[in-house]
């Protein structure tokens, strides 16, 4: 069994790992229009959550959300939905690091023996501080993306639409999150 430091020290090699692939994937991978999400979406059907599946939302599948659903102007729980985008469970190469290091991630959710601890809450806390850190680097240098672009944690087993909206207010920027709201893009009030 591993120690508190030897999981964070797992958890933050994956995440510099993991965010440089999808940096470097989404540099060599141009979508020739704007992004104005990126969803790190996970099957919490299993325990084995990792590698987790990315999905690319973009401005033009936005504007088609709104232009089939005009009426949704915040009820939006679907624009948000990884599944239903053109661009989702990218295939993104793994090293030998990522793989390994999902590995010893996974072995740590599914053999867990802490009550407190049910299989998968490390791995989406992980997720999550990975999303946190996609947001702070510089994809702009890298892709075309709206001023109000997201990076979010989903399942995509049973997407709850309360933990999202936990999850955005939490780590959004409320300047975006504002944004977000004007617009009519949020599923709920801020």
């Amino acid at each position: 069994m591993i120690d508190e430091n030897q999981r964070a020290n797992l958890a933050q090699t994956m995440i510099e790992h993991y965010s440089n692939a999808i940096l470097e994937f989404v540099r060599t991978h141009p979508l020739g229009e704007p992004i104005f999400c990126m969803a790190i979406a996970y099957d919490d059907s299993n325990c084995d959550m990792l590698p987790p599946l990315i999905g690319i939302g973009l401005e033009s599948e936005r504007i088609a959300y709104f232009e089939e659903y005009p009426d949704n102007a915040g009820k939006t729980w679907g624009l948000w939905q990884p599944s239903d985008f053109a661009h989702f469970s990218l295939d993104l190469p793994q090293t030998q690091v990522t793989s390994h290091l999902f590995q010893q991630l996974n072995d740590i959710d599914c053999t867990s023996e802490d009550e407190d601890h049910q299989w998968g809450d490390f791995t989406i806390y992980v997720l999550r501080a990975l999303s946190s850190r996609l947001m702070t680097l510089d994809l702009a240098s890298v892709a075309q993306l709206t001023s109000d672009f997201v990076v979010y944690t989903v399942s995509i087993d049973e997407a709850d639409a309360d933990q999202l909206e936990h999850y955005f207010r939490q780590a959004i920027p409320v300047g975006i999150l504002n944004q977000l709201e004007s617009k009519g893009y949020l599923w709920f009030k801020l």
